[in-house]
């Protein structure tokens, strides 16, 4: 039984006046840039190769832009950067690195800026809804699964680049974008034969290998290969796991990717390139690690509570995908382009769990198609554009054995077209106007015949426009404003406690407003980063309490009419000297729910929305091999959930990690790394059941490593 006590948001207006102060003095330094940058001098565009920051750019808007010229909040981990870090294994791992969006447990997707990118509907209650994330990830355009979203892990190794967008991303993105979206961009296959290997051992007995190959194939630079492997696995730091029938050692986790590319290039088509990617990627883990108090002891069945002995045949989740892309780019002139993406996916996703409760089967067979115009800006053109069209078709298969033996069929049908502008407009002022229109029919259908009973048939529509104006003041400075709206599918589910209703609930839709700076000081060797945002959410997919008697909980999932999120992020990464880099991201929060009466949530926070995060850190390599890398992490306190249980509210914490490693020479290097350097048991979710009963997912305790690596 689950209690609740009177929330306490008392802080609110605190978080809200230091988000706007310290956003205005953000400001105002990225307005004095010119004058910063007109102190260097001509020694340092001199040096400029060695003195000045990599410039990053952005290519998962569909187009590629440098980070000066784009709007969006986005968060970039180049390859340099991930390689330095080696304790950054999966897209799991960056996640707990980017400012503004928190993590939860083995159920839940990230929160970005306090929007849950798991969706509505979590664990059980997302299988019977349909399970639709608010989170997207994609894998070389690919978008992954919520399945794969949630229990799957990306592996970063022989990775080019991944960017996290902030915010809503449904103009460009489409659907399952409301909250933003990670894009995972793998290396592709070179001409230029290349190959590379990576092991690595830790605590926890981690073991982890990894080798790509990559070259031409024939002559003439017209056909490519790539081939890359990864294999890692792991022991939960949870103690007490038991076997059961179908699983053996439940805390075993394992993660196996299999990727091959093939480049073609063919010599009688000029400027064109297809790019065929196979990749096939199993993962197993618990569904989740919960500990409970005393959270020290690391112990998954409570102490003197025999009742719960259960708990030690933990549920256990074994997503496996297999998909094939094609994605094909044609330069026609210098100022048009065509695109097309098409990919296909077969995924098979296995819930096993002690009989009649919840082993689960789901068989997805999914594909999309993407093709698109570029139009290039040129010396002598005002505008440049990009127009396209969506289609998505998936269907599903699913069964599980929890209230009886429920059998479900979903369907899903997507069209989309999209087009954004941007117009070149005199005083150094740049307008992008964009929109999407998207159209999608749901079939889900199922049940057992008695107590279970699923029924939807939609057809819903929506139009997504989007508005940006930016000011060039000069090649370092950018200020701009953005406008957009968003939005995330509806769904139907059903209660698992009295009293047992099913439930449909509606799309719901976001207004998202943004201020925005892009600024490169000294000389290119610091840049400046920041977007404020406000949010008006319509319709928020929010829980319900229906149940009859005080205390309990039954909850369905209603929209509220109204809520609410502000804040902003910011960055800095500074180059101290050649081979030394600072950086810094902080993320300010404050979220509402508005309005949704009688839901008992009316005026609390949303879950896990700190109203501060940040990362601290910095980077060293030097010319005779040595790197080193250490970083911080900072969240303010927050509640688990949106119904802001005092017990189930989470406090500040730091976690710092350090890397060192020493490069040989150019075919050989040497590592190690420690996470969660001081060992913090701090809780990063609760799970309150009762007094002396509170569940909690703990920031994972140290786990240190080594390895080696090698290219030849």
């Amino acid at each position: 039984m689950r209690t609740r006590e009177p929330s306490r948001v008392g802080s609110r207006n605190r978080g809200s006046l230091r988000c706007g102060s310290f956003v205005f003095t953000t400001f105002a330094l990225a307005a004095s840039a010119p004058i910063l940058h007109a102190g260097d001098g001509d020694s340092v565009e001199a040096e400029k190769d060695r003195n000045t920051l990599a410039t990053v750019t952005v290519t998962a808007e569909k187009t590629q832009r440098s980070l000066q010229d784009t709007a969006t909040s986005v968060a970039v981990f180049t390859a340099d950067q991930i390689e330095q870090q080696p304790g950054l294994e999966s897209n799991r791992d960056l996640f707990a690195n980017i400012a503004n969006v928190t993590t939860g447990n083995g159920s839940l997707a990230p929160a970005v800026r306090g929007i849950d990118g798991t969706g509505a509907a979590v664990g059980g209650d997302a299988f019977f809804a349909g399970s639709r994330q608010r989170l997207g990830l994609q894998i070389d355009g690919r978008p992954a699964s919520y399945n794969e979203v949630i229990y799957g892990s990306s592996a970063l190794w022989d990775v080019e680049q991944v960017e996290m967008l902030r915010g809503p991303q449904s103009t460009l993105q489409g659907r399952n974008a409301i909250a933003g979206t990670m894009a995972i961009k793998t290396n592709d296959p070179t001409f230029q034969p290349e190959y590379g290997a990576r092991v690595i051992f830790g605590n926890f007995d981690r073991q982890q290998a990894g080798f790509y190959a990559s070259g031409p194939i024939g002559a003439g630079e017209q056909v490519a290969y790539r081939v890359t492997a990864e294999y890692e696995t792991h022991e939960s730091y949870v103690r007490g796991f038991q076997s059961y029938p179908n699983v053996v050692d439940p805390g075993r986790f394992r993660n196996e990717t299999l990727r091959g590319k093939l480049l073609f290039k063919p010599a009688a088509l000029d400027d064109f390139t297809t790019v065929i990617t196979f990749n096939h990627a199993e993962n197993r883990g618990l569904q989740g690690e919960a500990v409970y108090n005393p959270y020290d002891r690391l112990q998954v069945i409570p102490p003197g509570v025999p009742a719960l002995a259960h708990f030690a045949a933990w549920p256990v989740f074994e997503p496996q995908s297999t998909s094939v892309i094609a994605d094909t780019k044609w330069g026609l002139g210098e100022r048009f382009a065509f695109e097309n993406l098409l990919s296909g996916t077969d995924l098979d996703i296995h819930r096993y769990a002690q009989p009649g409760q919840g082993n689960a089967q789901i068989d997805t067979r999914e594909w999309m198609w993407e093709p698109h115009l570029v139009v290039k800006k040129t010396a002598d053109s005002l505008w440049s554009g990009l127009f396209g069209a969506y289609v998505y078709r998936a269907n599903q298969s699913e069964s599980i054995d929890f209230i009886g033996n429920e059998r479900f069929s979903d369907h899903i049908a997507t069209n989309a077209v999209f087009g954004q502008v941007s117009i070149d407009l005199p005083s150094r002022f740049e307008l992008t106007l964009g929109a999407r229109y998207e159209r999608e029919t749901h079939q889900r259908h199922g049940g057992d015949g008695a107590a279970v009973a699923i029924f939807v048939d939609e057809t819903s529509s929506v139009f997504l426009p989007k508005l940006d104006l930016a000011w060039h003041a000069n090649e370092h400075l950018t200020f701009g404003v953005d406008a957009g709206r968003g939005y995330n599918g509806g769904g139907a589910g059903i209660t698992f406690a009295a009293p047992i209703v099913n439930y449909v609930y509606g799309p719901e839709y976001v207004w998202n407003n943004e201020a925005y700076f892009r600024s490169d000081l000294l000389g290119g060797r610091l840049r400046l980063t920041g977007n404020v945002f406000h949010s008006d959410y319509k319709d928020m997919q929010l829980p319900f309490n229906i149940a009859i008697n005080p205390g309990e909980y039954s909850d369905v999932v209603r929209n509220a009419p109204k809520a609410t999120t502000d804040g902003a992020e910011i960055g800095a990464r500074w180059l101290l000297r050649p081979g030394l880099e600072a950086y810094a991201d902080i993320g300010l929060l404050d979220t509402k729910v508005t309005k949704y009466p009688n839901s008992g949530i009316q005026g609390n926070e949303l879950a896990r929305s700190p109203h501060a995060t940040g990362n601290l850190g910095l980077q060293y390599r030097s010319e005779g091999g040595l790197e080193l890398s250490a970083s911080l992490r900072y969240s303010d306190g927050y509640y688990s959930s949106v119904q802001n249980v005092p017990q189930e509210q989470v406090h500040a914490f730091w976690l710092a990690n350090a890397q060192a490693g020493y490069r040989f020479n150019e075919h050989w290097r040497v590592f190690g790394y420690v996470n969660n350097l001081f060992n913090s048991t701090t809780p990063l979710f609760l799970n309150y059941n009762a007094p002396g009963l509170t569940q909690a997912y703990l920031a994972t305790p140290r786990t240190f490593g080594v390895g080696a690596q090698m290219w030849f």
